[in-house]
């Protein structure tokens, strides 16, 4: 804890003169992230214990893609929209259409808002992925459909992470 007030303090220091904070601000400041990290720990006891209901729930229902959409959009791999850039593709725009799309932005593009759509049938696949990896499977999801390899450091977090052998994924997309 007083390691973090100390960078704090160092931080301060760089660009003001820490004389000009009262004392009072680093006792408010190590009460807060004793909070903040109490927090983390609950909310990850939290997170883990919800997990396990999901997980449970999911396998039961393994053949049942309502519960993994579900599972999807409560957990923001897949995100609802409607078709509103369709009127740019010259195709018709139909206000009560609703489309699901895997969030992949900054995973091709750096600051680009990006998605990918996916169908009722591809699904399966997308939370097969997800559940591997919950970080960097939807995004392995995302380069398998472009058929596109992802940013510099985007590759090198996923290699990184050890999970996914992206040298196969890029000889069986012919990449």
């Amino acid at each position: 804890m007083s390691t973090k007030i100390e960078q704090l303090k160092e931080r301060w220091n760089a660009t003001r003169r820490l004389e000009e904070l009262p004392p009072w601000v680093f006792e408010d400041v190590g009460w807060l992230l004793e909070q903040a990290e109490k927090y983390d720990r609950e909310k990850t006891k939290s997170n883990e214990i919800e997990w396990q209901i999901t997980e449970n729930v999911i396998d039961i229902m393994d053949d049942e893609i309502e519960y993994k959409l579900a599972h999807l959009i409560i957990n923001d791999v897949i995100f609802c929209n409607n078709g509103w850039w369709w009127t740019e593709r010259n195709e018709p725009w139909r206000k009560d259409y609703i489309t699901h799309h895997v969030n992949c932005n900054d995973v091709f593009a750096w600051a680009c808002a990006d998605s990918e759509d996916v169908t009722y049938s591809e699904i399966h696949d997308v939370y097969a992925m997800w559940r591997k990896d919950p970080v960097w499977g939807p995004a392995i999801w995302c380069i398998r459909k472009r058929k596109m390899k992802p940013q510099g450091p985007v590759e090198k977090a996923i290699r990184d992470k050890g999970i996914w052998n992206l040298d196969e994924i890029y000889a069986e997309l012919g990449l």
